[in-house]
């Protein structure tokens, strides 16, 4: 299932998270083939998230501590264009430290210009070991990390 965030309650009277759609319809397009790469690939459900200028948006493995642990990501360019259906996407991902296969690697979400250009360096980065471990914990499924 892939479901949209509204937003995360900061407990200080604030949402971050809160643009629960891209700001223009190729962003939110965008993202949601990131979310159903990862259901693909994972078989889990996974959560969409715009930050709240809408500008940013990606789509994460649904975890009820962090939804933050694995995810592909979409921005439009950085800087104020005069339209923003011109502006094309990159893409970036989001792996945690305790997930990839050298967890000393300096991994500062690297962007790409394609959404294969991203999956390819989570998989490259990614351990499997850990991944398929994690994912026990969230449901009992082995990943087909070769198909990622």
């Amino acid at each position: 299932m892939i479901t949209r965030c509204p937003g995360i309650s900061t407990g200080l009277g604030y949402i971050v998270g809160g643009g629960y759609k891209g700001i223009t319809k190729e962003l939110d397009d965008a993202v949601h083939l990131a979310a159903e790469t990862l259901k693909q690939a994972f078989g889990c459900n996974i959560v969409v998230r715009f930050n709240s200028d809408r500008n940013s948006g990606g789509a994460f493995i649904k975890d009820d501590e962090s939804d933050a642990k694995i995810g592909l990501c979409v921005r439009l360019s950085c800087g104020t264009p005069k339209r923003m259906e011109d502006v094309p996407p990159y893409y970036y991902t989001v792996l945690d430290k305790s997930l990839m296969a050298d967890p000393c690697k300096n991994y500062l979400y690297p962007s790409f210009d394609s959404l294969k250009g991203a999956l390819t360096c989570l998989r490259e980065n990614a351990s499997a070991v850990a991944v398929e471990e994690y994912l026990r914990t969230l449901q009992s499924i082995k990943p087909d990390m070769e198909n990622l």
